[in-house]
């Protein structure tokens, strides 16, 4: 008895010192990186201390987003101050994600009605997840995103529990694990949606609940988080965030898929989650345990690849031969679907309908990824956000390909997934930190912020997030990126040379304007050039725009933000 006892505790304490090492190490991978500067990395890094500051006098956020992320990282905070506690938080909380990608990774790839094959992919999940450079970059650039995804994937992990094990007890804590990716971030909340809902009504389907009785309940509940989007868009998921989807695609492709065009990679992390997510859909086919069911899934995916090719086609414009073809694919593929009955999956009432639907969700979100025609110029849009998560469908995908491979070995799977897992760690670790992507802030910038003075009442409009954030965190002043909502008596404009541009009219406009003792006086903060940094008043502002010509002054009118 004793031997068996040690002997089923041995697999789990491995797993669990594999874990702790892959979560330590990557925590103090992210923090060399963080720490490596005294000041905030990243364009939106001051906005992190700013919210943690106003989080721990009043209680209350200072801007309003979702709550629950800054509510994870005030405890580092209160321990140490705003900046360094939002540094700890987002690598403990970034590298975090090894623990949920495991239990996604495990839970994904469990067979009901066969030998449990989830270690070893598990552990391969987790280490595709925390050494991503997509993870590692959220860390550094967007941290919410970077929790809200830790969150994301461990709600995700609750549904597929809750799906494996409909209990009550299970299916509270699948509702609360995707309440809290409500509370976190809006990407967060869109992917568990987007991913659970269809696989609870699969799930409830094949079990025979699926009842028109229950459907005024689902629908009553999603009217009412629509609501709390349309009342609170900034907070949360909101309807009107599909506009995000406008410009969302190109008509140049770009088969490079990069995250950010000419500026990021991320390792490449795109591109290999399109290949993951090709295998991973092809292993799925080939599993299918008749041929009728594996007719089906063939034409599923013929007819997703013939409406992707007229996606693309109908936004590039002018290939006829391609529109053609694609349509006989689609037509191909709804043609042979309806002479199948049989949803893929376990026969009879068997569960694993559920978590089937997850694991085609995931390789969907992966093939969106890749498409060539997503428009990956603007650094805040979202094809450079989906972009940038390629690691979650690469992780997912992983995990299934690996599944497939390793109950074809006949020797210790989770000792094998662990060493598959180790031979990622150490790639990695020979490739380098991936500190692709890292923006760090120049001293003469800060000095220049921390030199800003606006007069009681005044607001500073300010054209670029990074230093509106860093305003806000050295001198508390009252910030807007647009001056139409702001009196112009209380309107003070704050522009980095960046903006200005040296030998720009606008450059020598701010110089003479100096010389003019009728208007209030332009103030340069900069420790290295009279225009590195101004303040200028608003009615100074109105003269030097008469200065200038038509073309620059209507351009500096609309007051261009980024």
């Amino acid at each position: 008895m004793a031997d068996r006892a040690s002997s089923s505790w041995a697999p789990r304490l491995g797993i669990v010192l594999a874990l702790a090492t892959l979560v330590g190490w990557s925590v103090l991978q992210r923090w060399s990186v963080l720490d490596g500067s005294p000041f905030p990395i990243g364009v939106d890094g001051y906005f992190y201390p700013v919210q943690l500051r106003s989080l721990l006098e009043t209680g209350e956020l200072q801007y309003p987003a979702s709550p629950l992320a800054f509510y994870l990282l005030a405890p580092f905070a209160a321990a140490t101050d705003p900046i360094t506690g939002a540094k700890l938080g987002a690598a403990f909380l970034g590298a975090l994600i090894a623990l949920p990608a495991y239990g996604v990774g495990v839970e994904l790839t469990r067979r009901p009605t066969r030998e449990d094959h989830g270690r070893g992919p598990g552990l391969i999940a987790a280490a595709l997840a925390t050494t991503s450079a997509g993870s590692f970059y959220l860390s550094l650039e967007f941290v919410k995103n970077g929790i809200g995804l830790t969150v994301a994937l461990t709600a995700l992990w609750l549904v597929l529990r809750a799906l494996a094990t409909p209990t009550r007890r299970a299916a509270g804590l699948a509702i609360a694990g995707i309440a809290a990716a409500l509370l976190t971030h809006k990407m967060a909340a869109g992917l568990v949606l987007g991913i659970a809902i269809p696989a609870a009504l699969a799930e409830a389907h094949r079990h025979g609940k699926l009842r028109w009785r229950r459907v005024p309940p689902i629908a009553i509940g999603l009217g009412i988080l629509v609501v709390i989007g349309l009342a609170m868009p900034q907070r949360f998921l909101s309807p009107k965030d599909l506009a995000l989807i406008e410009a969302l695609f190109t008509t140049d492709a770009d088969w490079s898929l990069p995250v950010l065009a000419n500026k990021l990679t991320l390792g490449r992390e795109p591109l290999i989650c399109a290949a993951l997510s090709l295998a991973a859909a092809t292993v799925l086919i080939l599993e299918r345990p008749t041929l009728k069911s594996r007719l089906l899934l063939i034409s599923v995916v013929i007819q997703t690849v013939g409406e992707l090719i007229g996606i693309g086609t109908m936004i590039v414009g002018d290939a006829w031969i391609i529109t053609g073809g694609s349509v006989v694919l689609a037509l191909g593929g709804m043609l042979l679907g309806r002479r199948v009955q049989t949803w893929p999956g376990s026969s009879g009432g068997r569960s694993g309908a559920g978590r089937e639907v997850v694991a085609w969700s995931v390789i969907a979100l992966g093939v969106v990824i890749a498409l060539p025609w997503l428009d990956a110029s603007n650094g805040q849009g979202l094809a450079v956000r989906l972009r940038v998560i390629a690691f979650v469908p690469m992780t997912c995908c992983g995990a299934i390909i690996a599944r497939a491979v390793l109950r074809r070995i006949p020797i210790g799977r989770a000792a094998l997934g662990a060493e598959i897992a180790l031979v990622i760690v150490i790639l990695r670790l020979h490739l380098g930190t991936p500190i692709e992507g890292r923006i760090l802030t120049h001293p003469a910038l800060i000095a220049s912020a921390q030199a800003v003075r606006i007069p009681d009442g005044g607001v500073a409009v300010v054209q670029e997030r990074h230093i509106a954030f860093m305003l806000a965190w050295y001198t508390r002043a009252t910030i807007s990126m647009r001056p139409e909502p702001i009196a112009p008596e209380r309107r003070y404009r704050v522009m980095p040379l960046a903006l200005i541009r040296i030998g720009s009219a606008l450059d020598a406009a701010l110089l003479e304007i100096r010389d003019d003792p009728t208007l209030p006086r332009v103030i340069g903060v900069h420790p290295l050039h009279p225009n590195g940094m101004v303040v200028v008043p608003e009615v100074t502002w109105r003269a030097i725009l008469e200065r200038l010509d038509v073309a620059d002054r209507r351009r500096l009118e609309a007051w261009p933000t980024i």
